[in-house]
């Protein structure tokens, strides 16, 4: 499944050079950021901010698209990483209306799939902060698409975030979030070269595909794994 869909899903697994223009933009501006410090028994935390403050919108699939490249490299790097999975924070601060109406039903039921499938990779848990007015509508929509296991695993956080620094220490948090451990431009740097560091590598996988044509049952699609549900799918807001 990992294979197929890096094939049937281009927007998402393809055209990865990471000094591509557009692609270097979002490595510049920090979207995700693995922190340094684990604690013992637990899963790396990989911060993931959304918003910016200057409103710059980034296309969702180009977004995702260095996430998961991030999350290879820890696959590549990082045997905690596999063996204990990951602690997804995600920080919702400045996200612009037009960033959220970018979750089209087909697009999140890609990325929600891809996620879960395409990379063996574990949500212990998934911290949202500071969801904007209105979050639950979409947020709603987008649990549609998750497994019931995931769905458990999500937590969200407003100021002044007492439950999330109860679960994150101020050694493995950044100094924007109350931590001691580094700032965000220091993780922004690392992570931009790290990225940059494997472009040759990304530039290879390109040509690591599955080959529908000989699977002996009926080839793969992106029509045949999401359908027309993808696109019109009913949200179905509690």
């Amino acid at each position: 499944m990992s294979y197929t869909l890096r094939t049937v899903v281009p927007e998402l697994f393809q055209k990865r050079d990471p000094l591509d223009p557009k692609l270097n933009e979002i490595l510049k501006r920090g979207f995700s950021l693995p922190l340094n410090t684990v604690k013992k028994g637990s899963g790396r935390p990989v911060l993931l901010r959304y918003g910016f403050p200057d409103g710059k919108l980034f296309p969702v699939e180009d977004l995702m698209k260095i996430c998961y490249m991030v999350i290879e490299i820890l696959m590549q790097e990082d045997d905690n990483f596999i063996v204990v999975g990951e602690e997804a924070i995600v920080d919702l601060k400045d996200i612009s209306l037009a960033a959220i109406g970018q979750w089209t039903p087909a697009l999140a039921k890609k990325v929600i799939t891809s996620f879960e499938k395409a990379l063996p990779v574990r949500v212990k848990n998934m911290h949202l902060l500071n969801p904007p007015p209105g979050f639950e509508t979409m947020f709603a929509f987008i649990k549609s698409f998750m497994s019931d296991k995931l769905k458990k695993r999500i937590h969200l956080h407003n100021p002044p975030y007492e439950n999330f620094h109860k679960e994150f220490s101020q050694e493995a948090l950044p100094v924007e979030y109350g931590g001691k451990n580094g700032t965000i431009q220091e993780l922004t740097d690392y992570w931009k070269a790290k990225v940059e560091s494997y472009r040759d590598w990304f530039l290879a996988e390109e040509s690591i595909r599955s080959d529908e044509s000989r699977r002996p049952e009926k080839p793969k699609t992106a029509s045949s794994l999401f359908g027309l549900e993808g696109s019109f799918r009913k949200l179905d807001v509690d």
